[in-house]
């Protein structure tokens, strides 16, 4: 019997009218080919041009300027892992000729060694935090319960100021999680305009909170939108 291919679990942008969006995905480690059909339905990015030609998309990785993905090559045999960002771009898209995504080298051992941490949504949905730090928004967050559960994302836009979500900072970055050299999962902020909560003790600018399994964040304070922290490994 045939083993399945592996899944991985990224953070993955596009662009659509003019606005970007972000979601967390788990894509099959199979070449981009074999992807991107699927991706284009689920982003919602058009098929065709105003000419009705067909539009190319292509995959990029850290960034939407860097050089594409080879399109039939396992995405982990070009190293793709799973908490990175991938970019959904139409392939005339401008970039940085000879240039590929690379982790710089000091960076390695620590992500090597990362454990992984995922963030329970209210609703049960759980996504993959990078250990080179995820910056929460509530579009961030939004945009990945949409992908995980469609119908509760409706159901929170339905909310409107009921909603937990709307607590959530959306201009600025209302926190950073991200894993640290001592080998710890670590909090920060740089606002004092927010409520930043862990284990309801507020999380004060400039300082840095270790986050351990079973944590429980709240983002706008008591009444604000819960994620608990789950680490495996």
């Amino acid at each position: 019997m045939s083993q399945q291919p592996a899944e991985l679990t990224v953070t993955l942008h596009w662009r659509h009218a003019g606005q970007e969006y972000s979601g967390v995905a788990a894509l099959t480690d199979s070449p981009p080919v074999d992807l991107i059909a699927v991706l284009v339905d689920a982003c919602g990015v058009p098929r065709v041009d105003q000419q009705q030609h067909r539009l190319r998309y292509e995959l990029r990785l850290g960034s939407e300027q860097r050089m594409p993905l080879e399109p039939e090559i396992t995405l982990s045999a070009q190293g793709v892992r799973t908490g990175y960002h991938v970019w959904l771009v139409p392939v005339d898209t401008p970039r940085i000729e000879g240039y590929r995504w690379l982790i710089a080298p000091h960076e390695r051992e620590t992500i090597a060694r990362a454990p992984r941490c995922l963030l329970r949504l209210p609703d049960g949905s759980e996504i993959n935090v990078r250990p080179q730090g995820q910056a929460l928004t509530r579009t961030w967050l939004l945009a990945a319960l949409q992908l995980h559960n469609p119908a509760a994302h409706v159901q929170e836009l339905e909310r409107g100021d009921q909603s937990p979500y709307r607590y959530v900072s959306n201009q600025r970055v209302h926190c950073t999680i991200r894993f640290g050299s001592d080998g710890d999962w670590l909090l920060s902020t740089t606002r004092d305009d927010v409520v930043t909560e862990v284990n309801q003790q507020v999380v004060r600018n400039g300082y840095l909170t270790t986050l351990n399994d079973g944590d429980v964040i709240c983002l706008g304070g008591a009444y604000g939108l819960r994620l608990e922290i789950i680490i495996v490994g």
